[in-house]
């Protein structure tokens, strides 16, 4: 079976993507790479397969490296990263990255993305070099795949030869010290002052993912500093689903069933004026929010944020301290009523593929300085080119201790429109597509001037995903009869 770079580096079921294929895609990916080799950092998030791929990995480029007298550093985690932490590492040291992780899918996935010197996932012309050379071995049997490699000698742990150099190390003390010191500094750049709120609990679904130790580490250093600028601030600090087993990652929690975090916040009594609770997915690159304001003009209501409002009140918040964001970018799953929410502010959108690497392509090339996608990828390059779910958190919360009034009422105000999201599972998503075109057409005909249709194959799944939009439910309910009658499934 071929393994292929999707919109999210390569996933797939584990044992389908295994110690073997792990192995030849990191030596394929520092073979297609190797005039500009670098100290190589290698992550893994919480499922049960993670560490034993990422020591493939490990093993595969200590091998390559050996082998060709290369005398670069093979860095591997003592302990769970998330994805934004790798891409960080890679900006930050200029270096090459490996991320074990399927992302928010289930425990039995796995996937390997990959960042290049800059902290962005790697170029597509590279993707299809190590595709071409890893599928190639994949249609060797095992004996010569072996042959083919030769490195059935080779060691990781081999001390005798010293070029062999390979480490365990913790990330998380470098990744902590970069999120405080940005805030510290932005803080006193742009004189932050926080209100004070009355008695706040912010509350974290960890989701069992790679987060669930970082987080715990960011957050108390966070508060730290906004105690020191605001000490009269009373802000307690609770955690949910952060016991990973290697199965439970995204299991009934996280940013896959956000229903988890909001059943634990409308547990939460009164004795709380403001309840922040924000939910993760599996690498914690994408993060959803909840707000629960108990005052008299807010009695215990409960605002839910996907990422497009979240970075609506991020831009809100930058503008207001000085900075002039004029273009955003969105995916075309994001909602209309926030696109011209946006306009009302004076602020043009730009629509890109579902994707947060097109929403960091459209920042690279000028037409956007922030974005964000609805299902939890915020793209503030301040920081970071790529989501990350932490750090998006943390300057969320800082946007709405800063002006929590005038935030909650840019957010009360908007009224999105009915959308509904069908998922249809299929074994070849391009046969579908090519058998429903005809339908398909005559869908976008029906509705246009009256809302719009998404159609596309998921880039990580085998799904077809189908997002209609419209002011009126009426004619959503329509479209969904039309596609449950006349759409061809069985492909």
């Amino acid at each position: 079976m071929a393994l292929l770079f999707g919109t999210d580096g390569i996933r797939e079921k584990y044992p389908v993507l295994n110690e073997l294929n792990s192995f030849l895609v990191s030596y394929f990916f520092v073979n297609t790479i190797k005039e500009d080799l670098t100290d190589i950092y290698i992550g893994y998030d919480s499922r049960f397969s993670s560490l034993s791929l990422a020591l493939a990995c490990a093993s595969s480029i200590t091998s390559f490296f050996n082998k060709n007298n290369i005398n670069k550093k093979v860095i591997l985690s003592n302990t769970f990263t998330s994805t934004p932490l790798m891409a960080f590492i890679s900006k930050d040291k200029k270096a090459y990255s490996i991320q074990i992780t399927a992302s928010h899918n289930p425990f039995y996935y796995n996937g390997i993305k990959i960042f290049n010197k800059f902290g962005k996932k790697i170029e597509p012309y590279l993707e299809n070099k190590i595709e071409t050379q890893l599928n190639e071995a994949i249609n060797l049997n095992f004996k010569e795949t072996y042959r083919f490699l030769d490195f059935k000698q080779d060691n990781l742990f081999h001390i005798d030869n010293k070029i062999n150099k390979f480490y365990f190390k913790d990330f998380s003390k470098f990744y902590i010290s970069k999120i405080i010191s940005f805030f510290r500094s932005f803080y006193k750049e742009h004189s932050i002052n926080f209100q004070n709120l009355g008695k706040v609990l912010i509350l974290l679904d960890l989701g069992n993912s790679a987060i669930s130790y970082l987080a715990l580490k960011v957050y108390s250093k966070f508060l730290d500093l906004i105690f020191s600028l605001n000490p009269n601030l009373s802000i307690d600090l609770k955690f949910i689903n952060n016991e990973p087993n290697g199965y439970n990652i995204n299991y009934n929690c996280g940013s896959v069933n956000p229903n988890a975090l909001e059943s634990e916040i409308l547990k939460v009594d009164s004795y709380y004026d403001l309840v922040l609770g924000f939910t993760y997915d599996g690498d914690a690159d994408r993060t959803l929010a909840y707000i629960k304001v108990n005052n008299s003009n807010n009695p215990n209501k409960l605002l839910f944020l996907d990422g497009d409002l979240i970075v609506l009140a991020i831009v809100y918040f930058l503008n207001k301290i000085g900075y002039k964001i004029q273009k955003v970018a969105l995916t075309h799953m994001s909602n209309l009523a926030i696109e011209k929410e946006f306009n009302k502010l004076g602020i043009n959108i730009i629509r890109v593929n579902v994707g947060d690497k097109y929403i960091t392509q459209a920042i690279e090339e000028g037409k956007a300085q922030i974005g964000a996608e609805n299902s939890g990828h915020v793209v503030i390059p301040l920081f970071l080119k790529t989501g990350d779910g932490l750090f998006t958190s943390l300057f969320f919360t800082s946007a709405l201790f800063y002006d929590i009034n005038q935030i909650i009422n840019l957010l009360n105000s908007i009224k999105l429109y009915p959308q509904k999201l069908i998922n249809i599972k299929v074994s070849d998503k391009m046969e579908f597509m090519e058998k429903n075109k005809e339908i398909f057409n005559k869908i976008e005909d029906y509705i246009k001037g009256k809302g719009r249709v998404f159609i596309r194959p998921s880039g990580t799944e085998d799904l077809i995903r189908i997002l209609i939009e419209t002011y009126d439910q009426k004619i959503i309910n329509e479209i969904e009869n039309i596609i449950s009658k006349e759409v061809i499934i069985n492909v």
